[in-house]
């Protein structure tokens, strides 16, 4: 899936674009900024995903770059 966990991160969140569309026909015309926290691994790639399926439904947006960063638990 990645050859890193940020990497994993995105291309979830890219099929999760294209379980909707085609993600090459989404144009990336604003820049959205999430945050999410959790205490292991599998439980922040489920809140990524929720909170991207959040944004997508609020905002009526659908997104096709992504560019995660992890910074490790404190």
């Amino acid at each position: 899936m990645g050859a890193t966990l940020a990497q994993a991160f995105e291309q979830a969140a890219l099929a999760l674009t294209a379980v909707i569309t085609d993600p090459a026909k989404v144009r990336p015309l604003q820049r959205v900024e999430l945050e999410c926290e959790a205490s292991r691994a599998s439980l922040l790639l489920v809140d990524w995903l929720n909170r991207l399926v959040f944004e997508m439904s609020t905002r009526k947006m659908l997104f096709s770059r992504f560019e995660v960063h992890l910074a490790p638990p404190t």
